[in-house]
């Protein structure tokens, strides 16, 4: 049996925060948080119209347009009824069955998220678990490096500021490994501006997302990089057998020579 842990608030809010943002371009107002704190405290409408000073009519208008928001960044119908056990629910993402049966489905690419947002990680995973890829995600860089050197992964998700080490040092760490410079790598940053684009791109980055982005967008870029690496990865074997191949050719013809000369 799975154990489910359940979020605090904090924890809850500032992964809600993150998602609205990345999705919509905004952020909760404190009216919107505030309906969100009394909600996870159960509290009644008016009871939370009371906090803010507010109608109970202005309040419901606004928790309208909230519950509205937050089922089309999730993807599920949420209400004041459902919102701390549907928000609990979806946020376990991988960790339980939803994992288990893609893996029984089909094998499936290994994608690896390194980000210190809980919010952005929470948000992607999900969205890439959904659609059929397996993935792994740190908030730590050092982590992630322990983690690469026992795992195959097909495509890295690298966020560019991070408090122990940063995205273009894990990147050059990456890259200098014989055994993962073949990984593509994707940066994700709230930088938009054309000098971090550039670095990015001179170092050799496979491609740059900035935030907020679309989760469509960000899909399709992953299955763009991940084919054109399988691309890349059936021509290095092809060239390997047509080496063997050349090479027993060559001894068969020097064998050749030497049985005429015999």
């Amino acid at each position: 049996m799975n154990i489910i842990y359940r979020y605090s608030f904090s924890e809850i809010l500032e992964i809600i925060q993150q998602q609205v943002y990345l999705t919509k371009g905004c952020y909760l107002t404190i009216q919107e948080q505030e309906i969100l704190k009394g909600t996870w405290n159960n509290l009644y409408y008016q009871e939370i119209a009371e906090s803010l000073y507010l109608s109970n009519g202005y309040v419901r208008i606004i928790a309208s347009a909230l519950w509205k928001t937050l089922s089309s960044v999730f993807g599920e119908n949420i209400t004041k009824a459902n919102f701390y056990y549907t928000i609990n629910n979806i946020l376990q993402l991988d960790n339980t069955d939803n994992n288990n049966d893609h893996r029984n489905q089909y094998p499936k690419e290994h994608i690896l998220i390194v980000d210190d947002s809980l919010g952005i990680i929470q948000l992607i995973s999900r969205f890439l678990n959904k659609n059929g890829y397996r993935v792994s995600a740190f908030m730590n860089g050092n982590d992630a490096l322990m983690f690469l050197k026992n795992q195959s992964i097909n495509l890295i998700i690298l966020d560019i500021f991070m408090p122990d080490i940063n995205g273009y040092e894990i990147y050059q760490q990456v890259k200098s490994s014989v055994n993962l410079n073949h990984i593509p790598i994707i940066f994700i940053s709230y930088l938009n501006d054309s000098e971090s684009k550039v670095k990015s791109f001179n170092l050799g980055a496979n491609d740059y997302i900035t935030k907020p982005f679309n989760l469509q967008e960000l899909l399709l870029r992953v299955a763009y990089h991940i084919s054109c690496h399988k691309r890349e990865l059936a021509k290095i074997r092809e060239i390997e057998e047509c080496k063997k191949t050349i090479e027993i050719l060559l001894a068969e013809v020097s064998n050749n020579k030497k049985g005429n000369q015999e």
